[in-house]
């Protein structure tokens, strides 16, 4: 019996190594496996963040946020431009103020190259002056716009002849 003993106590002892062993190749395999899913899983947040960026209801409440705040800007930009030109007209003639007043009106309408010159022509302080070229700046260009308006017939009364370069007025009827 003390054979069986030894030989059950060796098989024992065998079986126990190889679960051992079953066991350190299972952790090594679950470990692997966590590994795989956090790379998963990252890569599924990137995606996610993808995703959120081209979500097109996001997107437009994006654009419209940044069109809000574009408008708010400009509309302070205006009020500031304003006021800063009425604080000056308070204390100028009657003809500097509608002279003042239409410039403002008539900066997009003045070719982009020009709205210097006509700022730096009027009789107002350094710091009107550069507000206003600040403004004409940021200004859109009206007068490029109707120029191209003119020269393709959008304007009525006058077009391009097509046999000349050159622009004629169209009769009325």
């Amino acid at each position: 019996m003390d054979t069986i003993g030894t030989i059950l106590a060796s098989v024992n002892t065998l079986a126990l190594g190889i679960l051992a062993y079953w066991i350190r190749s299972l952790k090594g395999a679950v470990d692997a496996q966590r590994e795989t899913i956090a790379a998963q899983k990252q890569f599924i947040e990137g995606l996610k963040t993808v995703l959120d960026t081209t979500d097109t209801p996001k997107m437009l409440e994006r654009v419209e946020a940044i069109k809000k705040f574009v408008e708010h800007e400009k509309e302070a930009f205006v009020r500031d431009v304003k006021l800063k030109v009425e604080r000056y007209l308070n204390q100028s003639s009657a003809i500097d103020a509608l002279m003042s007043d239409a410039l403002i009106s008539l900066i997009p309408y003045i070719p982009i190259l020009q709205r210097n010159m006509a700022i730096d022509s009027m009789k107002v302080p350094d710091e009107i002056k550069n507000t206003l070229k600040e403004f004409a700046d940021r200004a859109p260009d009206f007068h490029s716009q109707l120029a191209v308006a003119y020269l393709t017939g959008l304007v009525p009364g006058i077009t391009l002849a097509p046999s000349a370069p050159s622009i004629t007025h169209k009769e009325k009827k």
